[in-house]
């Protein structure tokens, strides 16, 4: 019997290789399982709108003590996650947050190296994004939220 591998077997193995590198990690509580997943740089801005669209529907609460230089308007630990952007132009991601008294800011990271989203068996729980000196930018959603 001979086994026939398609080119399009392989080409969705590749790609799949490519998108997903996962690590499973047991959290301490030891009742969640969760896994990194890096992102490949062209899948970004398309993951980016599918993320957006889950919390904008949400309300999503971030905790924002894990970005470098932290927000310009807030000392607040949580903030609303309004929408996370990939502009392939300018080679930036912006993360928009809207703050207690409904003005919004945005933070940005400009020539991101790296994407990293934390994701248990409730959805994404955190994202990380490694800029182009090496610093990571983390930001801890309260809830985890599901990305189709």
């Amino acid at each position: 019997m001979t086994n026939f591998v398609t080119a399009e077997l392989v080409t969705a193995t590749l790609v799949t290789a490519q998108l997903i590198t996962a690590q499973l990690i047991e959290l301490p509580h030891g009742s969640l399982v969760t896994w990194a997943m890096n992102l490949a740089k062209h899948d970004w801005q398309g993951y980016f709108e599918r993320l957006s669209r889950a919390v904008a529907e949400s309300r999503t609460e971030v905790e924002v003590a894990g970005l470098p230089g932290g927000l310009t308007t807030t000392d607040a630990a949580w903030v609303a996650l309004v929408a996370v952007r990939y502009d392939a132009e300018r080679d930036l991601i912006e993360i928009g947050f809207e703050f207690a008294d409904k003005t919004t800011e945005d933070y940005a990271i400009s020539f991101p190296r790296a994407v990293a989203i934390d994701e248990d068996e409730e959805g994404v729980a955190a994202i990380e994004v490694t800029d182009c000196d090496g610093a990571t930018h983390r930001v801890e959603l309260k809830e985890p939220v599901e990305v189709a």
